[in-house]
């Protein structure tokens, strides 16, 4: 869920660039605004869809890492639960 929320802000970033763009191609209003909506739908862009991939990346990552975790836990002789026992 987290993802789809920052990908969401990642196209909102894009929209902002692309409407930034297309002001600067008109050539008929003021070059601030226009270059401002590229800079900033920019940066929005890039860092939401940055996020995006880390939190897929850690989703991803959690199967494989429960598993790796279990499979190298200590197990002692008659532990059955997979926890060494303290003596």
């Amino acid at each position: 869920m987290a993802a789809a929320a920052w990908l969401y802000v990642g196209f909102a970033g894009q929209s902002a660039l692309a409407r930034g763009v297309l002001a600067i191609a008109d050539g008929n209003g003021v070059w601030s605004p226009a270059l401002a909506l590229v800079i900033g739908g920019a940066t929005l862009a890039l860092f939401a869809w940055a996020r995006a991939r880390t939190v897929l990346e850690d989703v991803g990552g959690r199967g494989t890492a429960a598993v790796h975790k279990h499979a190298t836990m200590p197990r002692t002789l008659g532990d059955t639960r997979g926890n060494a026992r303290a003596s």
